[in-house]
């Protein structure tokens, strides 16, 4: 017998993505599937994890392709499918920036993630160019269905390529565990003319590596904006090349509770820990793709991981290092990755006290932070850091089918502004919480 919904554990394996991967393209391709899925997973009174596997055909074979030159692209199929993802949570009533700590019983919504997969539009020879290795935030296929997450039901998305990937998923996860198989609505999915869009590869002696990336926040009420952000950083960090021995590592400077103290409804501002919980969490969710249980599912830490808790004197002193390592292969490095997980209590953080960070992520509302970075680093005498930019998640295009309310009554925009604002979540808690009085 099937299990009984709405599962707590989920994964929906999209086809992918129509090209050009324009936000009208991208909801003809996936809304239907999307909402169906997440008005079944949803449930009042629990919390379901729904990772949404996201299949990137140009990332297939570009191990080793440095991540600056596959960043626009990668960054614009996320950036689409989450602001999708908020449109259609909208429609359905579904909260989606639900408070993940503990088991989730009594808190309901649905914790959603995007995961990074390199697999090719049509099956075929394995490419040469390299592959990925357990740990990273880009994942093959193969990897990803004998990964140690424990999904109750497997979506696939109706057509031939949505077929053809739920078909190899299946294969490669059937002997590892039991599962229900669901299968939904698709859309049309549009390639254009001149075949599969790549990403480029000129002039890749010219782009460097990075091995350590940054970004900084408040990270308050994790929503699907700091996702994205996270996302991309981590989507920074550069596999190793055969025999290479560097520390790889995403730093997240999370700013301590003194610099949040006038923030509008204070009282529901999460604790430095919290925050740096739901941080720590969401990373390894899209990272840990190795064949035991990743650390996402349980409450706490498990003993495969190497956790190293530093309270130290002076600036950045107080952080917490979890240490994801990679299994140990004979064609390929032991590509640990470190989360670095610091508390700030100024804006530049870690960028200005660590040397070897070498790429910075922001978003667009915060350029001028990376310009200042780099000056403070000049100072020092330090290279400059890479420093590259998220899209702002706005309100532009969620209206032109007509539907100007929300599942709740709410007007569509307000809504869906209120999904990517930590004030406005706040704010949401504290109306719930004076109506129950």
């Amino acid at each position: 017998m099937a299990p009984a919904f709405p599962a707590r554990d989920s994964i929906l394996l999209l086809p992918p993505p129509p090209q050009p991967p324009s936000f009208q393209s991208l909801r003809a391709t996936y809304e239907t599937s999307l909402k169906s899925v997440l008005r079944s997973v949803n449930s009042p009174s629990r919390t379901s994890t729904l990772d949404i596997a996201l299949p990137l055909p140009f990332l297939y074979g570009a191990s080793r392709t440095p991540r600056s030159v596959l960043y626009r692209q990668t960054q614009d199929a996320v950036a689409g499918l989450y602001k999708l993802i908020v449109v259609a949570a909208a429609q359905e009533g579904v909260d989606i920036n639900p408070d993940v700590d503990g088991d989730g019983e009594g808190q309901g919504g649905v914790d959603v993630r995007i995961l990074l997969v390199a697999e090719p539009r049509r099956t075929g020879p394995r490419d040469q160019g390299g592959w990925f290795g357990e740990v990273g935030v880009v994942v093959e296929l193969e990897t990803l269905a004998r990964s140690g997450r424990r999904w109750e039901v497997v979506w696939g998305v109706d057509g031939e390529d949505g077929e053809t990937i739920l078909r190899r998923f299946v294969e490669k996860r059937r002997e590892l565990s039991r599962f229900a198989v669901r299968r939904v609505g698709g859309g049309i999915v549009q390639v254009a003319s001149t075949g599969e869009a790549e990403a480029p590869r000129v002039g890749l002696g010219e782009r460097r590596k990075h091995y350590a990336s940054v970004v900084g926040g408040t990270f308050d009420h994790i929503h699907i904006g700091h996702k994205l952000l996270l996302t991309m950083t981590a989507f920074m960090v550069d596999e190793l090349d055969t025999d290479q021995q560097t520390e790889r590592s995403v730093t997240i400077g999370i700013t301590n509770d003194a610099l949040l103290a006038n923030k509008k409804y204070a009282e529901l501002l999460q604790s430095w820990d919290a925050r740096r919980v739901a941080v720590e969490r969401f990373l390894i969710g899209i990272m840990d793709y190795r064949p035991t249980s990743p650390a996402s599912l349980l409450s706490e830490s498990p003993s495969d991981l190497h956790v190293q808790h530093i309270n130290q004197p002076g600036p950045n002193g107080h952080a917490w290092n979890v240490t994801l390592v990679a299994p140990t292969h004979a064609a390929q490095p032991a590509g640990d990755i470190t989360l670095k997980l610091v508390e700030i209590g100024d804006p530049f953080g870690p960028t200005i006290t660590e040397p070897g960070v070498s790429v910075l992520v922001i978003s667009a509302e915060t350029r001028s932070g990376g310009a200042a970075v780099n000056q403070k680093r000049r100072e020092k005498g330090w290279a400059d850091m890479e420093v590259l930019e998220v899209d702002v998640l706005d309100s532009g295009e969620v209206e032109d089918d007509g539907r100007h309310k929300d599942a709740s009554g709410r007007d569509m925009r307000a809504s869906f502004e209120g999904k990517l604002s930590s004030t406005e979540i706040r704010k949401e808690r504290a109306t719930r919480g004076r109506s129950k009085v």
